[in-house]
């Protein structure tokens, strides 16, 4: 089974020929984020080097380099642990601001 992976390229490269290779999203603002869950040496092999390949499950990025360097998903995803982890209840309902 494979793992979910992000491979982040120029955000001028140009996607294509990604035939059976299962993509979950592509997101384009900084950089071009390929979200896969698959091999990312399928992607590497069409579309050369990526500038980083982010092994989701392990990403230990905090929310504002995320936040800032356009990676909203991730950024998305470190507040979601946070909200999921709160107790109080008024301050789990400022998460969803």
């Amino acid at each position: 089974m494979w793992k979910r992976h992000i491979l982040l390229y120029p955000p001028t490269i140009e996607v294509k020929n990604l035939h059976n290779i299962n993509i979950v999203d592509i997101r384009r603002c900084k950089y071009t984020e390929i979200d896969i869950i698959d091999d990312p040496q399928k992607v590497i092999k069409i579309l050369g080097n990526p500038i980083k390949i982010i092994n989701v499950n392990e990403e230990k990025e905090s929310f504002p380099d995320l936040f800032f360097n356009c990676r909203f998903w991730e950024a998305h995803e470190v507040l979601e642990k946070i909200w999921i982890n709160e107790g109080d209840e008024k301050e789990k309902s400022t998460f969803k601001l």
